[in-house]
């Protein structure tokens, strides 16, 4: 049996063909070309002589239905890209899924007064100050204004996000006219930070052209002097939604809002909206979504957690609030995934089970509500957010989450732990006193360990991981025995089939758990890039 433990394993991705249907003579390296199509201008792209223009110009185009992503923080690519994609107008028409972020892009600038006095300000100094006010409106205009152009011509884009949205929206006309009549948009996320930006999303929304299958609504936040956090939500939801209602099938929103109630759908199958104290509520949303399918408490782009303001002696009662207004079948009859941090999640209530359930930031000491949660949703899949350390362990309470109370109840089959690496830092054996409990007389079949630094988010597995490279942790990474791990929870797992590793700077490893053999199970190693798959599988 191969082990690799001291081996990182890179996967390089699969590229799609950009030469399918092309003769079988032509070879593209399509992420070498994206990186000259990045910083090279127009005039040096066609210069190159080893390919022809017609293989050049189908690459280009599929290059551009890819995503992407332009940033006005690096003005020269910004201005260069969308100057190339305006050159051409077949150009515009490939591309399919764009993100815009214009941090940094000030229409109007206040002028150049520094060091002047009121006193001093001449008739000459104000003549010049007006005149570089001038021009600085038009080197800042040029990009919007190259940006409204793109968005008037790219008329099959059906995937648009806008980050820093509020200077685009409000310092150039017709860009929100031009959102409103994109005639195959599918996907809308933006991010403003004004009510009057929310104003203008909110009109763009009610005025649409085309019809959403998925809206994000971003709440902005900032820290005030006195760390409070504060921020705009002023969307008029139910008229910026009214149009997409029959359409509508994932809506994220990025702060509760009370006028949700009000909005009826019965094609969303996804809503990721925080909680507070009061919103939202099972019944309500049930109510108002009543075919929804998965349902996420969490806000990872924004980082504003409204529910940090409610007191903790509030939590039963609030759960047992929403609890009672559920009796009777005034929830769904099950859901398909339900996410949310711990406590977020024992507040929230819900009733109905829950085939794949994902409780972040377990908290040990509080291991009988964890156990409330676990009882209701009766989940087959179970994704749960640790923190090892040697000081408190993080699953040796009973009752075991992942075997059920009583026999007649389902079993959790497959089991996603994702450990944050805590102070002191873990050893080998550490993990096993916290895991080994946990599996004990379980029916677990799949099991999945994502081992990280102190911050951690791997929704699309090791992609989207924030991690601390703190020395400390690689180095208690590196120090970590797989093999002893790997073998002990095979032998405490009697029915797993499927064993996997996500661990930073370790790389992603997969077995399959041989038991045809009576008294024997013999782990065979998956190949990387069919791991990830089986990973995706087996987790979907």
């Amino acid at each position: 049996m191969s082990n690799r433990d001291d081996d990182s394993e890179h996967d390089g991705g699969r590229t799609g063909s950009a030469t399918a249907g092309l003769p079988w003579a032509v070879t593209l390296n399509l992420d070498i070309l994206q990186v000259i199509l990045w910083y090279l201008p127009r005039a040096d792209l066609l210069s190159v002589s080893c390919t022809s223009r017609v293989v050049r110009e189908l690459a280009v185009m599929e290059l551009l239905s890819r995503c992407q992503k332009v940033v006005y923080g690096h003005s020269s690519s910004f201005q260069k890209w969308c100057e190339f994609v305006l050159a051409d107008s077949s150009r515009l028409m490939c591309i399919r899924d764009l993100f815009l972020s214009f941090e940094g892009l000030n229409i109007v600038e206040d002028g150049f007064e520094k060091g002047l006095d009121d006193s001093e300000v001449s008739m000459d100094s104000e003549a010049q100050r007006d005149q570089n006010i001038h021009e600085q409106e038009k080197i800042d205009r040029k990009p919007a204004e190259l940006v409204l152009d793109v968005l008037r011509g790219a008329t099959c884009l059906q995937r648009l996000s806008i980050g820093w949205a509020d200077a685009i929206l409000e310092g150039v006309p017709g860009v929100a006219s031009a959102i409103s009549r994109l005639p195959a948009l599918k996907s809308f996320t933006v991010e403003p930070y004004s009510v009057h930006a929310q104003h203008s999303v909110t009109d763009v929304l009610a005025t649409m052209q085309s019809r959403l299958m998925f809206l994000h609504l971003l709440h902005v936040t900032y820290k005030s002097c006195d760390d409070s956090q504060t921020g705009a939500w002023d969307y008029d939801l139910p008229r910026a939604l009214a149009p997409h209602l029959g359409t509508l099938e994932e809506l994220h929103l990025g702060s509760p809002d009370g006028r949700t109630p009000r909005v009826r759908s019965t094609t969303l199958h996804t809503l990721e909206i925080p909680l507070a104290e009061q919103q939202p509520r099972p019944r309500e949303l049930f109510e108002a979504f009543p075919n929804l399918r998965t349902l996420r408490t969490n806000n990872y782009w924004s980082g504003f957690d409204p529910f940090e303001s409610v007191e903790e002696d509030r939590y039963l009662e609030l759960r047992d609030d929403r609890i009672s207004e559920q009796r009777g079948g005034h929830v769904w009859a099950s859901l398909d995934t339900l996410r949310g941090s711990f406590m977020h999640l024992y507040v929230l209530g819900l009733t109905c089970p829950v085939r794949r359930l994902e409780i972040q930031s377990y908290l040990p000491g509080r291991h009988g509500a964890a156990m409330d949660i676990v009882r209701y949703a009766s989940p087959q899949k179970l994704v749960l957010g640790i923190k090892c350390c040697k000081s408190e362990r993080a699953t040796v309470h009973q009752p075991s989450l992942v075997v059920p109370e009583s026999s007649d109840r389902p079993h959790v089959t497959h089991l996603t732990v994702r450990i944050l690496l805590g102070t002191p830092i873990a050893s080998t054996q550490d993990l096993i006193n916290d895991l080994v409990p946990l599996l004990q007389n379980s029916k677990i079949e799949y099991l999945r360990l994502a081992v990280g630094g102190t911050y951690m988010s791997d929704d699309k597995l090791e992609e989207h991981w924030i991690l601390d490279w703190e020395h400390r942790v690689k180095k208690c990474v590196r120090n970590l025995d797989l093999r002893l791990l790997r073998d002990t929870l095979v032998g405490v797992s009697t029915t797993l089939r499927v064993l996997a590793f996500t661990i930073v700077i370790r790389g992603q490893t997969a077995w399959t758990i041989d038991r045809s053999s009576p008294g024997t199970a013999t782990a065979t190693e998956v190949d990387s890039l069919d791991a990830r798959e089986l990973i995706r599988r087996e987790e979907a």
